[in-house]
């Protein structure tokens, strides 16, 4: 367990109204995953093109942050694995409690021995659809910023997207996603989403924002 009180505690969650009191963790939280980028996707149609981006980010010295819920999580881990990167996952229930499917499992193994599997809850707390909607505060708590790669309106990319906003990280979104999506341009009329055309182009204004972000290494 790893308090908001403790210098392990990651330092971009000081940004966040709802910062969590403490945070449980298997494998390791570095004072490096500051430069992350949580990469958020609902749909297995777009499983390549979220692959793609973990592995650019990872290639661009970043850490993945991802949940690991879904198919497409774990293929994002997979791939920033793959590519030599480090990742953390966000459980939506406790670190001690089965994650399913196995091949789920697996890549949370994995995870653990080079990054990070991290959870809010008690460790034997079971996943439920309210602690899936707390979690997505811990995946934008730790997340310097956040890439979404598709997603509905009111889906949970969306809903993710919202979250991160409200932390004041900044969202960047397939330029397809910005026109083909409304709830896009209604949630970021203020500011704080950028459309980029592809992933080289993601990769180079996420690393300019990332380095650009002021650091706090203590409340």
């Amino acid at each position: 367990m790893v308090t908001v009180l403790e210098p392990e505690y990651p330092s971009n969650f000081y940004f966040a109204h709802n910062v969590q009191p403490f945070l449980w963790v298997r494998g390791g939280l570095l004072a490096e995953d500051y430069r992350s980028v949580a990469v958020i996707g609902d749909s297995d149609y777009t499983i390549a093109q979220a692959c793609e981006a973990a592995r650019a980010l990872v290639e661009a010295g970043l850490t993945v942050v991802a949940a690991l819920r879904s198919d497409v999580d774990a293929a994002i881990h997979t791939a920033a694995l793959r590519a030599g990167g480090r990742t953390i996952a966000v459980l939506a229930g406790g670190i001690t409690m089965p994650i399913g499917p196995v091949e789920h499992a697996n890549v949370a193994e994995k995870i653990a021995r080079s990054g990070a599997v991290v959870s809010q809850f008690w460790p034997d707390a079971i996943p439920t659809s309210k602690t899936i909607e707390l979690s997505r505060v811990v995946t934008s708590g730790l997340a310097d910023s956040v890439y979404v790669v598709d997603g509905h309106d009111g889906g949970p990319s969306h809903l993710q997207a919202e979250i991160a906003l409200d932390h004041s990280k900044h969202v960047f979104v397939p330029h397809k996603l910005h026109q083909e999506q409304q709830w896009v341009s209604r949630i970021g009329f203020r500011g704080g989403i950028t459309a980029v055309q592809d992933i080289d182009d993601l990769t180079k204004q996420v690393v300019n924002v990332v380095d650009m972000t002021p650091r706090m290494t203590a409340l």
